[in-house]
């Protein structure tokens, strides 16, 4: 997941400096995909501490 962050992050630094990447449908759906899994990670740290914290 940290190479694909990587990527991801190369890609919008280029945008930022003006040079553009090609639209494909793919790649935004690979982006997608990358996105929901990193908001889903997050969601699960906080779900464990809460539920470590009640010791459930």
């Amino acid at each position: 997941m940290h190479g694909a962050h990587n990527i991801h992050f190369q890609l919008v630094q280029k945008e930022a400096t003006g040079e553009k990447t090609e639209f494909s449908l793919l790649l935004m759906h690979a982006e997608d995909h990358l996105m929901s899994t990193l908001a889903m990670k997050e969601l699960v740290k906080e779900l464990l501490e809460i539920f470590k914290s009640r010791n459930l």
